[in-house]
């Protein structure tokens, strides 16, 4: 009994290892995105990838509607970073 609980054990905490390494796949594949998407500036350098927030994906957005920023990410991130950012997604989303 008291095997088959250190085998469990383990297999949970081998699994949670597991999926810390993949997530950080994904940042560097997200790092790589925002470069080819110029919301990276050039010769900029990516000290480090932290775990985010996660928020709520919305799906069939209009083109024409505007995201806000502050409403999703308030309390999270300083004002400043925020509406630098909403500055630089209404630049990229409403170019013509």
């Amino acid at each position: 009994m008291k095997c088959a609980l250190v085998i469990l054990i383990c297999c949970l905490a081998s699994s949670a290892v597991f999926a810390q390494k993949e997530g950080l796949a994904y940042g560097s594949e997200a790092i790589r995105e925002a470069q080819s998407r110029q919301l990276i500036p050039p010769g900029a350098q990516v000290d480090g990838v932290i775990e985010g927030i996660e928020v709520v994906a919305r799906e069939n957005i209009p083109g024409s509607e505007r995201i806000e920023l502050a409403q999703l990410l308030s309390g999270q991130f300083p004002p400043e970073a925020i509406a630098e950012l909403q500055a630089r997604i209404d630049q990229i989303a409403f170019r013509k």
